[in-house]
């Protein structure tokens, strides 16, 4: 039984609802799994990439990472990770008499980058501009062990990141030691710069759901203030509210309604499965969180097809969806 028809049998019938379309427009550079190029031509970009770096002074190795083959610096250069699945889905794109050209433009990404890490902030407000928060799972984001982070929910902390010339730096224990803000500043500062990351597109996608895109590394960060986010868009969330955040550069969102918790579950879980099919990211998190109007926030469920062949949504224990469950008249156990 699909869970937005997990009710008592005495509940009123409710008007049907149209489904939102899923993917919000598509705005972050869809891609289906099934284009992806093949494995010798991702290891010619993989080798072309890795002599440019060497022609430029970076001596990287081939490494296998969360979303595929990875170029890790060496030496000096030892913190440097490049995640070739970017460049891999925009030379896709390109004819190959324009392979050489693009890829010149990453390394000279990747200098400047490698440059700015050497050139860490020194006053408080200089910390102030450049700190981030960033949503990161540190089973597959911390090569080096994990940064300076808090928990958050489901596989995710919430870590502090530095904004560089091109690209990002994680602050680490040890970087603290140097730094004029204490910690608490840090997230305070961090989170709003966060905040105020640019979006592409930020609106309704149907059925009462709601997606916000942006091209930078911190849209999906933003769900760490959602009662911010929720502010800015205006939306009624009396009740809670359910999100996902599939990859880096998308949060969705769509407020409970108290009467059929599930209708938002299930546009969520749509949202999820969409943005993973189509995203050439590596996925952020498998899943669906609901966050209580006293601001806490737990995982409440697994779309089906995310991490597992079966179609329909897991539901896992969540002590207050539960109870938002049962005050509607819904069964909480789990759909498999």
């Amino acid at each position: 039984m699909s869970p937005a028809n997990r009710r008592r049998p005495d509940s009123p019938a409710r008007p049907r609802r149209p489904a939102h379309t899923g993917a919000a427009f598509g705005l972050a550079g869809p891609c289906t799994r099934g284009g992806d190029p093949d494995e010798t031509t991702v290891m010619e970009i993989a080798l072309a990439m890795r002599q440019k770096l060497a022609d430029a002074g970076i001596t990287t190795e081939l490494a296998h990472g969360e979303s595929g083959i990875e170029l890790h610096g060496t030496g000096e250069h030892e913190e440097m990770v490049n995640r070739l699945e970017r460049i891999v889905f925009e030379l896709a794109g390109h004819d190959r008499s324009e392979w050489d050209r693009i890829l010149d433009v990453h390394v000279d990404q990747a200098v400047r980058i490698l440059a700015s890490v050497k050139k860490w902030p020194g006053t408080p407000e200089q910390w102030r501009a450049a700190v981030r928060t960033r949503l990161i799972d540190p089973d597959v984001s911390c090569r080096y062990g994990p940064p300076v982070h808090r928990p958050f929910g489901g596989n995710l902390v919430l870590a502090l990141y530095l904004r560089l010339d091109g690209g990002v730096a994680q602050i680490r224990p040890e970087h603290l030691e140097d730094c004029p803000l204490s910690t608490d500043e840090l997230f305070e500062a961090g989170q709003r710069n966060t905040d105020r990351a640019p979006l592409v597109h930020r609106g309704p996608i149907g059925a009462g759901a709601w997606a916000l895109h942006g091209e930078g590394f911190f849209t999906a960060s933003k769900a760490a203030n959602l009662g911010a986010v929720l502010g800015e868009i205006d939306v009624g969330a009396n009740a809670g509210v359910l999100f996902c955040l599939p990859h880096k550069h998308v949060l969705g969102l769509h407020p409970i309604d108290p009467d059929d918790p599930y209708w938002a579950l299930n546009s969520m879980a749509l949202l999820h499965r969409d943005e993973t099919d189509r995203h050439v990211d590596p996925m952020l998190s498998p899943f669906i969180f609901h966050r209580a109007p006293t601001g806490e926030v737990e995982a409440v469920a697994i779309p089906g097809g995310v991490v597992y062949d079966d179609p329909h949504t897991l539901v896992l224990p969540a002590p207050l969806f539960d109870a938002v469950l049962d005050a509607a008249g819904c069964e909480s156990s789990p759909v498999r």
